[in-house]
């Protein structure tokens, strides 16, 4: 008989609990606050490397090559072969240009853009310098 009248308290109370939560327990509202920060609103670009000049297996006359080309904006560039390097940054449109020099006969172009994060783009090509006057 204490069995069925302890069931039946607990049954009353948890009805009544049930009826009045709302009113029992608090509403809890998640306030989510947007990142203003700029660096974290930017979308990450990947790293993009083309070159636009000299094409793959060109033939030259001189030995001064303008190489020309397009990456993200103010990524640092290394242009290099087997006998010269130079270093230089793309603008503020990602455009990059700059001389190498080469040596008579098929010279390795290497184009690299340097990302952040260590990420880092290449292409190489194949330039003959050939002097038609030696």
């Amino acid at each position: 008989m204490v069995l069925i009248a302890v069931v039946l308290l607990l049954a009353v109370v948890g009805g009544l609990a049930f009826v009045f939560k709302d009113k029992l327990l608090p509403q809890q509202t998640a306030v989510l606050t947007p990142i203003s920060n700029d660096t974290a609103a930017q979308a990450i670009v990947p790293l993009t490397l083309s070159v636009e000049s000299p094409n793959n297996q060109t033939l030259v006359s001189s030995p001064n090559v303008l190489v020309k080309g397009k990456t993200k904006p103010n990524t640092t560039l290394s242009i290099f072969t087997e006998t010269d390097a130079i270093s230089l940054e793309s603008d503020a449109q990602g455009n990059f240009q700059g001389t190498i020099t080469l040596e008579k006969g098929i010279n390795t172009l290497t184009v690299t853009a340097f990302g952040q994060d260590e990420e880092d783009q290449s292409i190489s090509m194949e330039v003959v310098y050939d002097d038609p006057f030696n």
